[in-house]
């Protein structure tokens, strides 16, 4: 039975310790004492004891952590199995075959928890235990359980044996690395990136963008969308089907790609856990998609959140695509509060639109300074047409509860660039209605 305890950090992460003596691999619970050749213990740490003292500190956990994700990509001298795992018959729930059954994280999951984490049901299940490295448990003894099975299961060996050539013993040492590893490198709880019993990242996905934008420049490689260079799943994709998967790939890399791991403490642009958990989080929202807003004064371009706000991004590109938007003004601006446009020509005379939509301002986005959001009267359920982009946080207009007084404002995007613009707009002169004496026109919005 695999007991997990939680630990914070000074980093305030939750850190799996695993306070089982034994590491329960790809193996089959069912195994017992007897079939526990001791013999071969003793042999395997007695040839590598010396080994595994000596060359533990040179290796790394994010190596580690690339074998465990599809160890045959990592080296040219390696090669994918065809046949299934000898462990591999020893249960019938999980259908997969061939090279898949070799692979750590098919049998021992994403989160490292196996039967008893995102793989305890499901087509991938296989009843397998997680990851179980005791905090006591010394590197010899992982190293051998990897390498022959000892003290597990003997089928299960991925290391060079007299009958079995797998992984070397220096891959077989970065395995046991990336098991024992603790603190941010090490194994973390899952359950602080992804709202347990959910598919939801926890993290921040503003945070997430910038991060994924400017300092781990994803998008150098992946896009803006996350849709570049990443086999047939998308990033998004990944992320919101097998988030724990995504959350290894991103601490890990990618076996076989040129993707830095990004816990690796050498890189410039290392990412702490906050920072890796916002990243998961904006990865869930991808793709974006863009809308610009040619007016009198300069260029705004937005970016729209449809996976949050499905509802009012359709109904404004819907505005957009139609042209209405065309020759319309900012017909009230507030300094310190916000621009709202959409609704009148340059005659001051307010277009007809169609029928209002769901407001949708419960959808977690909250109205800070360089979003956009939904105009509407004092019925919570009348936006149509008419939007406003918050000059400044405006958090009274967020969401509360589902009444009259309580529903806030729909946010759907923000301002991607064009925030000078906005400035402009806003300190524009107005009269004592707040309309502006000098016309801001929208000349065209397209997408």
């Amino acid at each position: 039975m695999l007991y997990l305890s939680v630990l914070r950090t000074n980093f305030a992460i939750l850190i799996i310790s695993f306070f089982s003596i034994s590491l329960t691999a790809c193996g089959s619970g069912d195994s017992s004492p007897d079939e526990i050749d001791n013999n071969d213990t003793l042999s395997c740490a007695d040839e590598n004891t010396q080994f595994v003292n000596t060359n533990y500190a040179t290796v790394n956990a994010w190596d580690g952590g690339k074998l465990y994700d599809t160890w045959w990509l990592t080296s040219a001298a390696y090669i994918e199995p065809v046949e299934n795992h000898p462990l591999w018959a020893s249960q019938s729930t999980n259908t997969l075959s061939g090279s898949d059954t070799w692979r750590c994280s098919e049998c021992h999951g994403w989160d490292y928890k196996g039967d008893q984490g995102v793989y305890s049901s499901g087509p991938h299940y296989t009843g397998f235990p997680g990851l179980a490295a005791a905090i006591n448990k010394s590197p010899i003894d992982v190293f051998c359980s990897i390498k022959d099975g000892s003290g597990i299961n003997p089928l299960h060996q991925f290391g060079t044996t007299d009958t079995v050539v797998v992984l070397d013993d220096f891959d077989v040492l970065k395995l046991t690395k990336f098991i024992l590893e603790t603190g941010e490198n090490g194994l973390v709880n899952s359950d602080y990136f992804v709202f347990p019993g959910t598919k939801s990242a926890a993290g921040n996905f503003e945070a997430g963008q910038s991060i994924y934008d400017n300092k781990a420049g994803c998008g150098v490689c992946h896009g803006v969308n996350g849709d570049q260079n990443s086999g047939t799943t998308t990033l998004d994709e990944l992320a919101r089907s097998n988030p724990t998967k995504a959350l290894h790939k991103i601490r890990y890399g990618h076996s076989g790609a040129d993707m830095p791991a990004y816990i690796d403490d050498s890189l410039a642009n290392e990412l702490t856990v906050v920072e890796i958990r916002d990243v998961l989080t904006y990865l869930q929202i991808l793709p974006l998609e863009c809308a610009n807003l040619d007016t009198s004064l300069g260029t705004i371009t937005l970016q729209l959140y449809r996976r949050m706000a499905p509802i009012t991004v359709e109904n404004f590109l819907t505005y957009v695509n139609e042209s209405f938007y065309d020759g319309t003004i900012f017909h009230r601006v507030i300094d310190g509060f916000m621009i709202q446009g959409g609704g009148f020509t340059t005659d001051y005379v307010q277009k007809p639109t169609h029928d209002p939509i769901t407001n949708e301002a419960n959808n977690g986005l909250s109205n800070l300074r360089g979003t956009i959001a939904m105009a509407r009267t004092s019925d919570p359920q009348s936006a149509t047409a008419q939007f406003f982009i918050n000059v400044v946080d405006n958090l009274s207009l967020n969401y509360t509860e589902p009444t009259t007084t309580g529903w806030g404002y729909a946010v759907f995007g923000k301002v991607r660039t064009g925030m000078n613009v906005v400035d402009t707009i806003r300190q524009v002169q107005t009269d004592a209605s707040d309309v502006p004496l000098q016309q801001v026109v929208i000349n065209s919005a397209y997408t």
